[in-house]
């Protein structure tokens, strides 16, 4: 076999068995968060939809309960994430907020506001809330 073959047979394997190691965690997130949206790729993701701050803040205090402290936190005022200890791979926590305007914000202490010209692919948005120090505090 040739040995460029060879590599990525070894590469493809690699890939095999890592995502392998992420059953625990796959299983330990839906046992923890039954209707996750969840999906992997190099770690597993969980992709949560909330209308405030607070439904973040427990979905934290409910993995860290389970013993997934928070690893480290990236702050994006579109699109913040959370990644946490998993068993085998870290978790990550990725929350959408509704879009302003949209039928599913109504209620919601923040939100997606568009701040910029349309672009490709999408608008560009910041999220808002109503307690600014909501965000802040994730700063």
């Amino acid at each position: 076999m040739h040995k460029l073959i060879e590599q990525k047979l070894k590469e493809y394997q690699e890939i095999i068995e890592r995502t392998m190691s992420m059953e625990d965690d796959i299983l330990e997130v839906e046992r923890i968060m039954p209707n996750a949206d969840i999906f992997i790729d190099y770690e597993v993701n969980i992709n949560l939809r909330v209308k405030s701050m607070d439904e973040v803040k427990e979905a934290l205090r409910l993995f860290a309960s389970e013993g997934h402290l928070l690893d480290s936190y990236t702050y994006s005022d579109s699109l913040p994430l959370w990644r946490l200890h998993g068993k085998n791979v870290p978790i990550v926590l990725i929350v959408y907020f509704p879009f302003e305007g949209e039928e599913e914000a109504k209620g919601a202490t923040c939100r997606r506001v568009k701040i910029g010209e349309d672009t490709a692919p999408r608008p560009i948005y910041k999220i808002v809330c109503d307690k600014p120090e909501d965000l802040e505090a994730t700063q």
